[in-house]
C-alpha cells in the first residue's frame, strides 16, 4: 500500500507505526521535541528488547546548536537496544518499522504537529502472499515494493554516515541459572558532550569573534546566520521559527534591543 497524507493523517500514521513495532523502529528528523501521544507510544515499547531503535537529529556544522532536547535524548537512552546518531546536514525525515514507513515533510516536534502544513507518502512492505502472484508479476506489487526497498536504501545511507552518539546492545551472556541472558550494554555514550556549550571557546577565543545569543545574551561565536545559543535555537524552531520574531539583545555588542532583532536582523543599528 501506498499513499499521500495530509498532516492530521500523518499523525495517526506515525502513531500507528511506532505501535505496531515488532523489530524495529527508526526516527529520522532534524529536529527532535516529541509529542505527548508519540512519547506515550513510544514509552509501551521502552522495556523491549527485541526491538531495535535507531534515532537521527540534525547537528548544525558548528557543532554549537544541539536540535534534541535534553529530556528527550536521555527518553531515548533508557531503550534497551538504541542508536543514537547525528549529522550536520540532515533535512530528510522519516518514521518507520520493520513493515512500513512514511517519509514526510513533518519533522518530530510539536509545532509541526499542531501548526504547519505538511505532506507525506507512506509505503508499506508488500510480501507475495500466494502462487499466483509469484507467477504473474503485478505491475502495481512491483512498483511497492521497488519504492519501498529504495526508500529503504536510502534510509540506510542517512543512518551509516551519521556520528554516532549513543549506542546500546543487548549482550548475551551465560548464566548457570538460565541458559543465556541477555543484558543491555553500553558500548558508546557521547551524549554528555553535545550540551557543553562551545567545548573549544576557551582555547581558542583569541581566534573566535566573539558575539551574543540574541535571546539569552550567552555569548557564542560571532555569525550573522546563527545569531542564537544552542537553547535558544531549539525554542525558537519549536515556536515555528519566524525570522522576524522580535529578540532581546544585539548579537554583536548584547545591548538591549528592546525587540528590534530578530534572526533576519541580529544586529541593532547604530
Amino acid at each position: 500500500m501506498t499513499k499521500f497524507l495530509n498532516t492530521t493523517s500523518q499523525i495517526g500514521e506515525i502513531e500507528g507505526i511506532f505501535k505496531n513495532s515488532k523489530k524495529k523502529i527508526v526516527i529520522i528528523s532534524p529536529y527532535i521535541d516529541l509529542p505527548l501521544r508519540v512519547r506515550n507510544e513510544l514509552k509501551s515499547k521502552i522495556d523491549n528488547r527485541d526491538i531495535v531503535v535507531v534515532v537521527i537529529f540534525r547537528r548544525d556544522e558548528n557543532k554549537s546548536e544541539v536540535n534534541i532536547s535534553s529530556k528527550d535524548l536521555e527518553f531515548f537512552k533508557e531503550f534497551k537496544n538504541v542508536t543514537i546518531g547525528c549529522s550536520d546536514h540532515l533535512h530528510a525525515k522519516y518514521y518507520g518499522n520493520e513493515n512500513s514507513g512514511l517519509s514526510t515533510s513533518l519533522n518530530l516536534i510539536k509545532s509541526s504537529f499542531n501548526n504547519n502544513s505538511e505532506i507525506g507518502i507512506y509505503v508499506e512492505k508488500r510480501p507475495l502472499l500466494n502462487l499466483r502472484d509469484r507467477i504473474i508479476d503485478n505491475p502495481d506489487d512491483q512498483f511497492v515494493k521497488n519504492l519501498y526497498g529504495q526508500l529503504q536504501i536510502l534510509v540506510n545511507e542517512i543512518i551509516t554516515g551519521a556520528d554516532i552518539i549513543f549506542e546500546k546492545k543487548i549482550k548475551k551472556k551465560k548464566s548457570l541459572i538460565k541458559k543465556d541472558s541477555s543484558l543491555p550494554e553500553i558500548i558508546t555514550d557521547k551524549t554528555k558532550e553535545l550540551f557543553t556549550e562551545n567545548n573549544n571557546l576557551a582555547t581558542n577565543a583569541s581566534s573566535i569573534n566573539m558575539g551574543f545569543c540574541i535571546r539569552s545574551k550567552k555569548r557564542i561565536p560571532f555569525k550573522i546566520t546563527h545569531p542564537y545559543c544552542s537553547e535558544a535555537y531549539f525554542e525558537w524552531v519549536k515556536s515555528g521559527s519566524k525570522k522576524d520574531m522580535a529578540e532581546k539583545y544585539c548579537h554583536k555588542t548584547g545591548k538591549e534591543s528592546n525587540g528590534t532583532t530578530c534572526f533576519n536582523k541580529p544586529i541593532m543599528e547604530m
